[in-house]
C-alpha cells in the first residue's frame, strides 16, 4: 500500500524491514508515523491530526543521541481561531516531558515570535552570536546584548564594526548612516547633515538638541555642579566648587595650561552679588550701585604709574591718606594735584 496525500509523491510502504524503518497508520482521525529504531523499539515519531477542524496539528520527534528515544522538536496548530502556529520544543525524554520554547504565531492581525526562554541569541553563518535579547518585557533584565567586541568610530561606505542599531539605511561614500554605536571611549550617535539634529522632546513639544554642527540649543537652564575638567583642548568651562561653594566661568586653554579672554556681551552687563545690583555697564556708562573700593598701597609699594587715568589709594601719603590717579608718569594727589610722597 503506498500512501499520498494531495500531489506529495508516495513516501512510505506497507511492507517496512523489522528494524530502523519507517510505518504509518491512520488511527484517530490522526495519521502516526511510526519509526522503530534498531534496539528493536517502536515511537512515533510524527503525528498528523486531520479530524480535528478546530486545531489540526502535526508533531515531529527526532531520536536522542543520548538514551536512543524520540523526543517531540516542532509542532504545528492551529493555536487558536484565525491563528496559525509553529511550535519549537525543548526535548526531555517524553511527550509530557517536552516544553513549548518558542513559537512563530500568525493571525489576521500580527505575526509574533514567541518565547519562553529569557534570552534569544542571533548567530552569524559561522555559529558566532552577533548580538542577544533579553525580552523586553521580562522586568528589569529586559535588553539587548551585544557581544563585548567591534567597537569602532562610524565609517563611510561600508559600515563600521562599531555600529549597533541603524535607524535609518544613508551610508554612502559621503555619508553614514542616521545610527547609535560604540567605540573604545563609550557610545556614539550619528547624523549625516551639519543642520541635523538630535531632539528631545516632552510630548509633542521639543526641549533641546544637539546640531550635526555642534550646536546645543534647550528651552531650560544649563547647570554645572562639579569640577571635573577636561584633559585637553581650549574652551569656556563652567564649574562649580561644592567644598568652597562657589561656581566659576572661565575661559582656559587646557593643553597650553593658559587663560583665554573671557567676553561678555550684552545690551548691558550686570553684576548681582547674592541677587543685589552692584554695577550695571551699558553702553552709554558703568554705574556702580555700591561703594567703589580701590586697592590700597602704600608710598614704598606703589605700582608704576605707566598707564593714565588708572586709579588707587595710598594709605600713608605726607599729606594724609588720599585716593590718587596716574597721569603716564607719576602718582598725583586727586586732592590738589600733586606727586604722590
Amino acid at each position: 500500500m503506498t500512501v499520498a496525500f494531495g500531489n506529495i509523491p508516495p513516501f512510505f510502504t506497507s511492507a517496512p524491514p523489522a528494524t530502523n524503518t519507517t510505518t504509518t497508520a491512520f488511527t484517530g482521525g490522526a495519521w502516526t508515523f511510526t519509526k522503530t529504531a534498531e534496539s528493536g523499539v517502536a515511537e512515533t515519531i510524527m503525528t498528523w491530526k486531520v479530524s480535528d477542524a478546530s486545531a489540526p496539528h502535526m508533531t515531529l520527534k527526532s531520536v536522542s543521541s543520548t538514551d536512543a528515544t524520540f523526543w517531540p522538536w516542532l509542532q504545528l496548530n492551529s493555536g487558536g481561531t484565525n491563528r496559525s502556529q509553529i511550535s519549537f520544543l525543548c526535548p526531555s525524554g517524553s511527550d509530557s516531558g517536552s516544553t513549548a520554547v518558542g513559537a512563530f504565531v500568525a493571525s489576521r492581525d500580527n505575526f509574533a515570535l514567541i518565547t519562553t526562554r529569557p534570552l534569544f541569541s542571533f548567530w552569524n553563518g559561522s555559529g558566532t552570536t552577533m548580538f542577544d535579547i533579553i525580552p523586553l518585557n521580562s522586568g528589569a533584565q529586559g535588553a539587548l546584548l551585544w557581544p563585548a567586541s567591534g567597537a569602532a568610530n562610524p565609517a563611510l561606505t561600508t559600515r563600521s564594526s562599531g555600529n549597533r542599531v541603524i535607524l535609518y539605511n544613508a551610508i554612502s561614500g559621503t555619508t553614514t548612516d542616521y545610527a547609535i554605536g560604540m567605540n573604545a571611549s563609550g557610545p556614539w550617535f550619528t547624523v549625516t547633515a551639519t543642520t541635523d539634529k538630535f531632539q528631545f522632546f516632552r510630548n509633542t513639544t521639543e526641549v533641546a538638541y544637539q546640531r550635526g554642527d555642534g550646536l546645543f540649543d534647550t528651552t531650560g537652564t544649563i547647570r554645572a555642579t562639579g569640577l571635573t575638567n577636561p584633559s585637553s583642548g581650549a574652551g569656556v568651562e563652567i564649574v562649580y566648587n561644592s567644598g568652597g561653594a562657589a561656581g566659576t566661568i572661565q575661559c582656559y586653554d587646557r593643553t597650553g595650561s593658559a587663560y583665554k579672554a573671557l567676553n561678555l556681551s550684552g545690551l548691558s552687563v550686570t553684576l548681582n552679588p547674592n541677587g543685589t545690583t552692584a554695577l550695571t555697564a551699558s553702553t552709554t556708562a558703568v554705574t556702580c550701585a555700591l561703594p567703589l573700593g580701590l586697592k590700597s598701597y602704600t608710598v614704598a609699594t606703589l605700582p608704576a604709574a605707566t598707564t593714565a587715568g588708572q586709579q588707587i589709594y595710598v594709605s600713608d601719603e605726607s599729606g594724609g591718606a588720599v585716593p590718587a590717579f596716574s597721569d603716564g608718569t607719576n602718582w598725583r594727589r586727586v586732592t590738589d594735584r600733586a606727586i604722590v610722597s
